[in-house]
């Protein structure tokens, strides 16, 4: 096993990297703060994100898209490193449209994590936690071995080499 007790997981600054390429470059998504098992993500609203004209609120499908990466973001967060994971299921309830024009806010909870899953909830809100948009729950599993950290010469974690 390698030895990665020096090494403390940044979730702003992976974040950082993840907001200028791929999927959360493309969606917008802004690292907001983390606690212990939580992270929080911003999805600002945007014009070619808007589901109803009519209405200037966000599209379901983007609400989706910030749950996912949220929930993800808040296993990492609960595991201290970042490992590759698969979302296996996500749920969302919507309890209201979103304010016209309005700034998303994800917040994820890792509640519990299991040798090869970890259990996930949370919610949506634009602007009052008290009042959210979407409740979430979601399981991720594990893909492969958490990653050494950067300019590490160690092995991955639970690697036996």
């Amino acid at each position: 096993m390698s030895d990665t007790s020096d090494f403390v997981f940044d979730p702003a600054r992976m974040f950082r990297a993840m907001e200028r390429y791929g999927h959360s470059a493309a969606m917008g998504f802004k690292f907001g703060s983390n606690g212990e098992d939580w992270a929080e993500i911003l999805m600002p609203w945007r014009e070619d994100l808007v589901g109803d004209p009519s209405t200037q609120t966000l599209a379901n499908g983007a609400v989706i898209a910030l749950m996912d990466m949220c929930g993800g973001m808040c296993v990492w967060v609960k595991l201290g490193h970042f490992r590759p994971q698969a979302t296996l299921d996500l749920r969302i309830d919507y309890l209201r449209a979103a304010k016209p024009q309005a700034t998303l806010t994800g917040h994820a909870q890792c509640y519990r994590v299991a040798r090869d899953v970890a259990f996930v909830r949370g919610f949506a809100h634009d602007g009052d936690a008290a009042d959210p948009v979407a409740n979430m729950a979601a399981t991720f599993m594990f893909t492969g071995l958490p990653m050494a950290p950067r300019g590490s010469s160690a092995n991955p974690v639970g690697s036996g080499a």
